[in-house]
């Protein structure tokens, strides 16, 4: 017997959308797990580490290829952030870097950080205000744009409106 083109119709249509909650709900993996706020907190301090002992391996482990920096008022591209910080550290200066006070902003693929970094530039205690922006890429999370900006000496405090 001949179905009519209603119940052909509402036959294909409820299997279409059987078909897509499956592959949705199947495909779906949980987003901003405690894992992923780990994984993103310990790139941005892989990439201190890099930094600091100059290792430009390390440093592209945890970034994206396009990486790209604000720093003491520059931009840096790619490679030119770990460049600049070669030649400091071949001038004899010294930087010691320890991410505080962060916090993750997460979503299924890209992620922000904001942070204070306590440290020292040849040992005078320096403090920055810090962020960026890290993208997941098969599987790993890689920082793709940092700002960073030494915080006033004395922080400012605004003054109540009259």
């Amino acid at each position: 017997m001949m179905k009519n083109w209603k119940q052909i119709f509402g036959s294909c249509f409820l299997t279409v959308a059987v078909a897509c909650i499956a592959a949705g709900s199947a495909s779906a993996q949980p987003c901003g797990t405690a894992a992923d706020r780990a994984a993103v907190l310990q790139a941005v301090q892989t990439m201190f580490v890099a930094a600091a002992k100059d290792n430009i391996t390390l440093f592209h482990s945890v970034t994206s290829p396009d990486f790209y920096a604000f720093d003491n008022g520059m931009q840096y591209h790619g490679d030119e952030l770990m460049a600049r910080m070669q030649q400091l550290h071949a001038a004899g200066h010294v930087f010691v870097w320890k991410v505080t006070e962060s916090r993750v902003y997460l979503d299924c693929h890209m992620a922000g950080i904001t942070e204070i970094n306590v440290g020292s530039v040849d040992g005078k205690p320096t403090r920055w205000l810090e962020s960026g922006i890290l993208k997941k890429s098969d599987g790993k999370w890689r920082v793709e744009f940092f700002n960073s900006a030494r915080a006033a000496e004395t922080p400012v405090v605004p003054t109540p409106a009259k």
